[in-house]
């Protein structure tokens, strides 16, 4: 059983205008889930500068990684179902592939970095995590 097959498969079958409904809706949807995941409770206006009540943060600290990588998977689904339109041609731009080795070979020197700053530290490095209930 192979689903990513199975979904791609199932969305090339599909006639063009279903299709193209329905990859418009998906990407509405899913830019809308990333952007309330990003913008959510904040109150960036000051129409009430109040605190947010633990009834609001704790449901989006629980689900909004959650709803981030669904809509993400989504998008990548799409995009490799052939429905991604231009966001598909942007990301698969050539010129990205200089960028993306170099912040790979970042990503995998870094945890050594990281590893020798700490080592040649002459105190404990002390980190707190400090949470707003």
């Amino acid at each position: 059983f192979h689903v990513k097959g199975d979904v791609i498969r199932s969305a090339v079958k599909l006639k063009p205008l279903v299709k193209l409904l329905l990859s418009v809706e998906l990407w509405i949807v899913t830019i809308a889930v990333e952007y309330a995941v990003v913008f959510g409770i904040h109150n960036e206006a000051g129409i009430a500068p109040t605190e947010e009540s633990r009834s609001i943060t704790v449901p989006y600290a629980t689900f909004s990684r959650l709803a981030w990588s669904l809509a993400l998977l989504t998008q990548i689904y799409l995009c490799e179902a052939g429905l991604g339109g231009p966001i598909n041609a942007f990301l698969s731009w050539r010129g990205w592939l200089p960028i993306s080795r170099l912040t790979y070979s970042v990503y995998l020197l870094h945890y050594g970095i990281d590893i020798a700053w700490v080592a040649q530290l002459r105190h404990v490095w002390q980190y707190y995590l400090t949470l707003r209930w």
